[in-house]
């Protein structure tokens, strides 16, 4: 897989535009960025050369509808399964980042209930959404680092990864899920954010991402 997937992003951003922008889309690039990175270690393809998620939830995060398995994809068909035993960190990664996640049915009624349920809290307790803001602070060969909302501080392995100190005062107890990732939700002490403008990130309907 090429390390830029622009253009594979963009197909998926020209649909979405055909519909006005009132439709969202499977982020398939992500999908498959996510197995690029998490089967072969290189944590490194989860940003663009821009600093930014490589996925249209980098472009387009309020219709790109995020997933790590479907019908088609695992289940009983397997055309395209998630590498065996990185669920979980595919999960800790689309379910604490903006776009709208998707949980595979089939994963919910397994041995991965409690830590996805883990994660639907998590994101749901702060307020997690399409629009939410990413920081990605690392994205090296063996880790991957993001701080989203000035909220919640997302680590996947196996690198090491501590967030800023400062007025967050982070802590591990709050969730530290088995798989290796770890989300670090802030306490009291932050003042509000600025809402965010509801545009998509693109300086006009033609599709050319702004710098």
């Amino acid at each position: 897989m090429d390390q830029n997937q622009d253009a594979h992003r963009q197909r998926i951003v020209d649909w979405i535009n055909a519909t006005n922008g009132t439709a969202g889309a499977f982020d398939v690039t992500t999908k498959g960025i996510l197995h690029a990175a998490l089967e072969r270690c290189k944590y490194w393809r989860l940003s663009d050369q821009k600093g930014k998620p490589p996925g249209v939830l980098g472009w387009w995060p309020s219709c790109a509808v995020t997933f790590i398995e479907n019908h088609d994809t695992g289940s009983t068909q397997g055309h395209w399964r998630f590498p065996h035993d990185k669920e979980m960190q595919g999960y800790a990664y689309i379910l604490t980042h903006p776009g709208t996640p998707a949980v595979f049915y089939d994963h919910i009624f397994s041995h991965y209930h409690s830590e996805i349920k883990a994660l639907l809290s998590l994101r749901n307790r702060n307020k997690l959404y399409c629009r939410s803001r990413v920081k990605i602070t690392k994205a090296e060969r063996d880790v991957y680092a993001a701080i989203i909302d000035e909220k919640v501080a997302v680590k996947i392995r196996p690198g090491h990864y501590e967030p800023p100190s400062g007025p967050q005062r982070w802590s591990k107890k709050n969730l530290e899920l088995k798989f290796s990732c770890h989300a670090f939700p802030e306490f009291k002490g932050l003042s509000k954010l600025n809402r965010r403008s509801e545009r998509p990130a693109f300086s006009n309907r033609k599709l050319q991402p702004v710098g």
